[in-house]
């Protein structure tokens, strides 16, 4: 079963009031086969894909592959940016140390899942946000890869999309179309080397789908560090002419036509530029 917790957790760069619920109620949701490349559940009945359109998590190692120094500097100098390093933040109270299990299996299976569960605060949700967000493209994913912190303390995941169309420029990067660009969301799933898989996710918030193509709009709340995040209900999958959001709880949206969606982001984008920020 999912870890249970009931405290509450301030997500950076994203949106800030949050409380923990019951994994219980996170087994209701349908999913749909064409979005994901596998079973909802693991085979103990835990949850491993979060949202509805949402595919599988990006995997990656407990024990990363060497990186370069200044591979090492930028990545720490991000994951400074998600929480603080104080040992005594709410953050590292939230998240205890993730330990690699050995050869014991975990709750009796090689695959287990810590969920968690928010509640959101409604006003602070934009699920349109074109004045606020630092670029917003439509691009196509290219692979994913997660990551373990530096202090083993959480998890997030880096995706690599290629640059389509570019509906609103970062005013601080030089985006191209054909260009590539790397965008991350919290959470992910981690591989032990006896081969352990642990899924560390946020119910309801999906990871997009390597090969499909997508709507984004992208947060850079600090301008030296180049990666973006994927901003929470704002995040579309565009196929076959129709919208599928990647976070739950975004109904209005499911199937709506591309294209009128894509006329009204722009007419926002526009707006934002008159100085009304949306």
């Amino acid at each position: 079963m999912a870890h249970r917790r009931t405290l509450l957790f301030i997500i950076a760069l994203l949106f800030p009031f949050a409380l923990y619920a019951s994994p219980q109620a996170a087994t209701s949701a349908q999913s749909t086969p064409t979005q994901q490349t596998g079973s909802r559940f693991t085979r103990s009945g835990e949850i491993r894909i979060p949202s509805k359109h949402s595919a599988l998590p990006a995997q990656g190692d407990f024990q990363a592959a060497p990186e370069s120094a200044e591979d090492q500097e930028r990545r720490q100098i991000r994951e400074a940016s998600f929480h603080s390093p104080d040992p005594d933040h709410l953050y590292k109270q939230l998240y205890p140390e993730i330990k690699d299990p050995g050869t014991k299996l975990v709750d009796g299976d090689r695959e287990t899942t810590d969920l968690k569960i928010y509640d959101y605060a409604g006003g602070m949700i934009r699920t349109l946000p074109a004045g606020t967000s630092a670029a917003v493209i439509i691009g196509t994913v290219l692979s994913g890869k997660a990551y373990l912190f530096h202090d083993h303390s959480y998890v997030y995941s880096d995706y690599s999309i290629r640059i389509d169309e570019i509906l609103k420029p970062d005013a601080a990067a030089s985006l191209v179309v054909g260009g590539q660009l790397v965008a991350y969301r919290l959470g992910g799933a981690i591989r032990f080397p006896a081969g352990h898989v642990r899924n560390v996710l946020n119910q309801g918030q999906g990871y997009p789908k390597v090969g499909s193509q997508y709507l984004f709009f992208l947060g850079r709340p600090d301008v030296n560090i180049r990666e973006y995040a994927m901003t929470l209900f704002a995040t579309y999958e565009l196929a076959n002419g129709q919208v599928f959001p990647l976070d739950d709880g975004m109904d209005q949206y499911e199937g709506k036509s591309q294209s009128v969606l894509l006329d009204q982001v722009k007419k926002l984008i526009a707006t934002s530029k008159n100085g009304d920020l949306q």
